[in-house]
């Protein structure tokens, strides 16, 4: 079902017409991982609960549909976290996470007065993780995972000239998976500066 929305999205930015009031904007943010790691087997070895951030990136392009809506790609950097802990058989773990994806959803845009709108995202992160872990304890590890969830965000955009805008929103969107005897979930936020040119 995820995918079939994935493709009518794709295929509405297809159709679209008005290509030459594509805006692309850069983006500047820090994201904050949440991070929970399990061994239903071996519960000993589960981490506690993690919250680290590093800066991110990102590059979007945004293809309208009309005033109020817009169709929005893009790539983001959530960049790199690192986490320690001692489990229950007294081995250390190390975690370093990298995570990064590529998104298509729909923009909605509320103006509020001739320069300042609230702006509403809504659509599908096709995340890739990667994780390396080091455990005094056991062999080292390495896993890349991928998949598709739902990502929402808020945020104001101001437009300071015609074509050249800034904005500030705040994006979220969560995952999980499991390999072996090891689940893994983590929920990925992540605020940001934008600098949008519209072509």
């Amino acid at each position: 079902m995820k995918y079939k929305i994935l493709s009518a999205a794709f295929a509405s930015l297809l159709s679209c017409s008005a290509f030459a009031d594509v805006e692309m904007s850069i983006l500047f943010g820090q994201a904050k991982l949440g991070s929970k790691v399990t061994f239903p087997t071996f519960p000993l070895q589960d981490s506690p609960d993690f919250s680290e951030s590093d800066s991110s990136l990102g590059l979007r392009l945004s293809f309208p549909l009309g005033e109020n809506f817009a169709i929005d790609v893009s790539y983001q950097n959530f960049g790199e976290t690192t986490t320690t802990f001692v489990d229950g058989f007294n081995d250390t773990v190390t975690d370093i996470s990298k995570v990064k994806g590529f998104s298509a959803g729909a923009k909605g845009i509320l103006p509020l007065g001739d320069s300042f709108s609230l702006v509403g995202r809504l659509g599908l992160m096709r995340w890739s993780h990667d994780l390396a872990r080091t455990d005094t304890g056991a062999p080292s590890s390495t896993i890349d995972a991928t998949g598709t969830d739902l990502y929402y965000g808020v945020g104001a955009e101001y437009s300071i000239t015609e074509n050249f805008s800034v904005g500030l929103e705040y994006s979220t969107f969560g995952f999980d998976y499991s390999t072996g005897n090891t689940n893994f979930d983590y929920d990925v936020k992540d605020l940001a500066l934008s600098l949008a040119y519209k072509f």
